[in-house]
């Protein structure tokens, strides 16, 4: 009796282990559970996060931004005044990755018109944020304004041009004037000369060879650019010739015409047929007179034109002689 006593206390002692042991396991089973459903839930949560600062940050390319675009553009467009000086945007560059953007204006200034000082600054108008810039000449009628550091967010970049004086030896542009929709009234309290240019984010595409570049590259540039504007004109000029030279034919006609009705014409009828048989010949001869000077013109465009091929040159020597050294 004492051994079946013994066998079963030893039974049940068993049992309760076996219990303890079932109850830690069924808890480490819903521990594992609960653990997984809670990195599942953290897992979910990152995701959300994630793809909500990433829809965020591309926001901005995903939807189009309607908003009015206020942007100075290249060329004509462009052109604006300041003191008899006509300033006009002929080129600019963007670097997204390195922040990095220049423009290269074109200065047009009077003949008489000496001692001029130029200068340029920049800032972000959306941020409120004046941009690091560096302006520079590069010739008589270029300038290069360059930018460093634009922030990645920007969305309109205001430029400020004019003219410097020992009365005024700064342009006017603040953190709280960079507002493109008071650009009128910013002009109205400038003590200084200077005009206003806008650059849009939406108007210019960002240029991963965009970069600060040596003086040689920027002679390079203009006088590629002085190149085709004098092509363009000495074009428009000979189209001109051409199409003056084909009327002498039809105005020679009418004076033939004139001559032979002049035999079954009274004498004052004859009288107002030579009248305007000499204002037509006199007509001729101014004319001809222009075009004698229009060739001198295109002659010296393309005098012009050479002497900027030569420079053209001399500066891509120059910049292979430094790549070697």
């Amino acid at each position: 009796m004492a051994d079946k006593e013994k066998k079963s206390g030893k039974k049940g002692l068993n049992s309760i282990f076996d219990l303890f042991e079932l109850l830690e396991k069924k808890a480490v089973k819903r521990w594992k559970k609960m653990k997984a459903k809670t990195d599942k839930f953290f897992m979910i949560m990152a995701l959300c996060t994630v793809s909500i600062f990433g829809f965020l940050y591309y926001s901005r390319t995903i939807f189009s931004d309607d908003s009015t675009i206020t942007d100075s553009g290249i060329g004509l467009v462009s052109k604006t005044q300041i003191k008899g000086t006509t300033i006009e945007i002929v080129a600019r560059n963007y670097n997204a990755a390195n922040g990095y953007g220049e423009v290269l204006f074109r200065f047009d200034q009077p003949a008489l018109a000496v001692g001029n000082q130029f200068d340029a600054i920049a800032g972000e108008a959306k941020l409120k944020t004046m941009i690091e810039t560096k302006f520079e000449q590069v010739s008589d009628q270029y300038y290069v304004l360059k930018m460093f550091n634009i922030p990645s967010k920007w969305q309109q970049i205001v430029i400020d041009v004019g003219v410097t004086s020992e009365r005024k030896p700064e342009l006017n542009q603040s953190l709280d004037t960079l507002d493109v929709t008071k650009l009128d009234e910013k002009k109205e309290q400038s003590d200084t000369e200077q005009v206003t240019f806008v650059m849009d984010y939406r108007s210019i595409e960002s240029n991963s060879k965009a970069e600060e570049k040596e003086e040689e590259d920027y002679i390079i540039q203009y006088t590629l650019i002085e190149i085709g504007y004098i092509e363009k004109l000495m074009e428009t000029n000979k189209e001109s010739i051409e199409k003056t030279e084909k009327n002498f034919a039809l105005l020679e006609q009418k004076i033939e015409k004139l001559e032979q009705e002049k035999k079954y014409q009274t004498e004052a009828d004859q009288v107002k047929a030579n009248s305007e048989i000499q204002s037509i010949q006199n007509n001729i001869i101014e004319t001809k007179k222009l075009i004698d000077k229009t060739n001198e013109t295109i002659t010296e465009l393309q005098l012009k034109k050479e002497k900027l091929i030569e420079r053209n040159h001399d500066a891509e020597q120059t910049k292979n002689l430094k790549k070697s050294e």
